[in-house]
């Protein structure tokens, strides 16, 4: 594929990466690759992992995203994260994280582990700016600066990582990689 267009940018996230709610452009021999695959094996993973799997290198999105999933759509995969993509899922989130990916070249999974990362960091600074005003406070009756900004960032980010984390407790589990055993995979020739 060859283009020099910074509208389509290469996917490079694998198997078991956070990519999913997305359409699909795809031609008749992947179609049908994916078919016999799923002939051969049944279901054993999500269409994104699939992908990744079999087409590792051949795969493009368009940037930016021209079509996106509402908030509000409910999930027939996937209903406990129903609530978290009310969340993540509004136009100016998705927008800014599609601005990160595209402009880092990171994938979903390091992207989150990264603001996670920057959530705690975040937090910590502010949570120990908190103790320091408490305690000036307690020790000396008055405190010598503004507390409402460190407690809002407290608490805007250990919001944040209260979602992440309610996010990640109900999402399924990725796909166990299947046993092969001399040109056997679960028990179907490949």
């Amino acid at each position: 594929f060859k283009t020099t267009s910074n509208k389509i940018v290469k996917l490079s996230c694998g198997i078991g990466s956070a990519l999913g709610t997305t359409a699909y452009i795809i031609n008749e021999r992947a179609m049908n690759d994916i078919l016999n695959m799923h002939s051969k094996r049944g279901y054993y993973a999500a269409i994104p992992d699939v992908m990744a799997e079999l087409f590792p290198e051949s795969r493009y999105a368009a940037y930016p995203t021209p079509f996106l999933r509402a908030p509000q759509t409910k999930s027939l995969v996937n209903p406990q994260l129903d609530d978290l993509r009310l969340v993540l899922f509004q136009p100016p989130v998705v927008s800014q994280f599609q601005n990160v990916l595209a402009f880092t070249g990171l994938s979903t999974n390091a992207i989150f582990f990264t603001t996670i990362g920057g959530l705690f960091i975040g937090g910590g600074f502010a949570g120990k700016s908190v103790l320091d005003a408490i305690h000036e406070i307690a020790t000396y009756g008055s405190y010598g600066g503004n507390i409402v900004l460190p407690v809002i960032n407290f608490l805007l980010a250990t919001g944040c990582l209260g979602v992440l984390a309610l996010g990640s407790s109900l999402a399924p589990k990725p796909p166990q990689a299947p046993e092969e055993e001399d040109g056997v995979v679960d028990g179907i020739s490949v």
